[in-house]
Parts: C-alpha cells; structure tokens; sequence
C-alpha cells in the first residue's frame, strides 16, 4: 500500500494531466479582444531578451499608480519565448492555472483537516478541486490571455491563504503561527501587483473564520486580538469602500469608452455570474 504522501502526489499528477488536457486543445485559438490593447498592440511588453531595461519597461506597461506588473512581466516573457505566437502566450496561462488548480486542492486538504472532517477527505479535496479546475467557466479565464492578470493573482491568494491557514491552526494548537500569518501578508500584498481584486485577501480570511475557524486560539488574548482586528479592518474597508471605490467605478466617465453603462453593467454580472 502506498503511503499518505505517495497518493497525495499521485492525486496532484492527476489533478494537473487533466487540467492540461482539458484545455490543451484550446492553445490553437488566437488574441481576442482586450488582448489587443494590452499585449498585441503594446509594445511595453514586446521584449526580445529579458534584461533590466526589457523588465522595467514591462513592469510599467499597463499604467497607473500599481499598474499589473506579475502580468506584464509574463507577457514580456513570453513574448521574449516566440514573440507574438498566441500559442506560447496560451500556454503560460495554462501552466498558471494547473498550478492553481492544485493550490486549491492543498487548501481544501488543510481546510478539510482544519474541519475535522474525517473519511476521505483528500478524495473529496481532489473532486472538488477538478471541478474547479476543469469547469467550462474557466475557459475565458485561460485562454483569454489577458485574464492571466487576475488568474496570476489568485495564485498568490491561494498561497497566502494556505499560509494563513497553516498559521492560524498552529495557533489553535498553541504553537507559534505569526510566521505563517506575516508571510500570508506578504504574499497577498504581491497578489494586488497582478491585479487589484488580491485585496479581497481578507475577505477570505474573514469568511474562514467565521465558517472552519472560529478566531478560535490556545490564548485567550490571541483570539482576542484577531476579533478586534477584523472588525477594525472592517469598519476601514467600509468607508474606503463608499469614500473612493465607489464614486471611482460609478462614475459615467469611466465608462465613456464602453457600449454599455454601469447600470447595465451590473445588471448583466448579477445575473450572469451566479
């Protein structure tokens, strides 16, 4: 019989050859829409070699005050690799989301250990995470290039969500998991230079501890601690919310360029997403 780690990593080879295969066949399609303006026609991240002046110029190639940098150093990448093949670009994109596939089917297994849930819960972490993985609503995700922007995001949230998990059971158990929880901090702070939707980091976490963890902690001040900086962190993320989120993405003029209103925006995405 094999051992616990053998079938883990039997399970996680699976988990990736049918991911890859799922979308294999899609890597022969070609640039669609926003991929135009921010790879095709951007010349920011057309690098030939990858020196420092072919990086900075990448790293700064989607504009703004953070800009994408995780993204735009990829394409840059992979237009270094085989220039403007869509192929190569595709490619990538589906080596970055294999790779998060199997982060979820990590953090499932620590969630489910965290749960207490006994069977076989490194089965049912691995059939949720191929749904996940292989679910048709991924394709635009894939192999709509310019989505890696956010699949590069959720890669390090996962991360930063496995180690914020790793942390807070350390502390349950009464062992020290500040470590864990700094280096969770850091890996969502990289997250948002893929894109900006990594500052939702603590909503996971806020989600994870009102479902599977509970602010529970061997110290009683520990689990203090963490109720008081949540609902300090929540009170702050509201009024950033209603003081510049919104008037920023309600604002008609950001929606010049669209054929469509934010109304008519929002309208579509409620009924579309769910």
């Amino acid at each position: 019989m094999t051992s616990s780690p053998s079938r883990t990593a039997f399970l996680a080879l699976v988990l990736a050859l049918l991911t890859a295969g799922a979308f294999y066949p899609g890597l022969s399609g070609s640039f669609l829409f926003d991929d135009f303006p921010n790879i095709v026609s951007n010349p920011l991240v057309h690098a030939t070699t990858l020196d420092y002046d072919s990086l900075t110029r990448a790293a700064g190639a989607y504009g703004g005050t953070i800009g994408r940098p995780l993204a735009t150093l990829s394409f840059a990448a992979d237009h270094a690799v085989a220039g403007l093949s869509p192929r190569q670009f595709k490619l990538t994109s589906l080596a970055v989301h294999v790779v998060n596939g199997l982060l979820v089917f990590w953090l499932l297994a620590g969630l489910l250990r965290a749960a207490a849930v006994s069977g076989h819960a490194r089965l049912a972490a691995f059939a949720i995470a191929l749904a996940w993985a292989v679910h048709p609503l991924q394709v635009s995700s894939v192999l709509y290039i310019v989505q890696r922007m956010e699949t590069l995001s959720t890669t390090f949230v996962l991360a930063a969500l496995i180690a914020y998990l790793r942390g807070r059971t350390r502390q349950i158990a009464g062992q020290r998991g500040w470590p864990w929880l700094a280096g969770s901090v850091l890996l969502a702070g990289i997250s948002v230079f893929g894109k900006e939707t990594g500052a939702l980091f603590p909503v996971y976490t806020f989600a994870l501890e009102l479902t599977v963890l509970g602010f529970q902690a061997a110290k009683p001040a520990t689990g203090r601690m963490l109720r008081i900086a949540y609902a300090l962190g929540l009170a702050f993320a509201a009024v950033a919310f209603m003081a510049w989120v919104m008037p920023t993405y309600l604002d008609p003029a950001a929606y010049a360029l669209r054929e469509f209103t934010v109304g008519e925006r929002l309208l579509t995405q409620l009924r579309v997403v769910p």
